[in-house]
């Protein structure tokens, strides 16, 4: 029982995380700049992706991918943006 509760809490947990960089990022194709670098490098890091290997998932640059996960992004292309988003609402939809 114990086990199923973490297992309920963990996939909560991932949801919300999932949630929070897609209205960040929603926020952003409103042209408001965003800091979103740790959470992005947290649920890449979460899926056990390389950033070589996540970066070719939403089909950007390795370079861009870099730079989503510094400190200061920036705001990313409106079709980088959307490639994102699908990216991170697919593990939503899987979950």
């Amino acid at each position: 029982m114990r086990k199923l509760r973490s297992s309920v809490a963990e996939s909560f947990l991932r949801l919300l995380t999932c949630a929070f960089i897609a209205i960040i990022l929603r926020a952003m194709e409103l042209r408001v700049k965003c800091v979103f670098g740790p959470e992005l490098r947290d649920e890449r890091e979460r899926r056990h992706l390389t950033q070589v290997e996540a970066a070719a998932q939403v089909g950007v640059s390795h370079r861009t991918w870099q730079l989503w996960e510094s400190d200061e992004p920036g705001t990313p292309r409106a079709t980088h943006r959307r490639a994102l988003l699908a990216w991170l609402q697919a593990e939503e939809i899987a979950a």
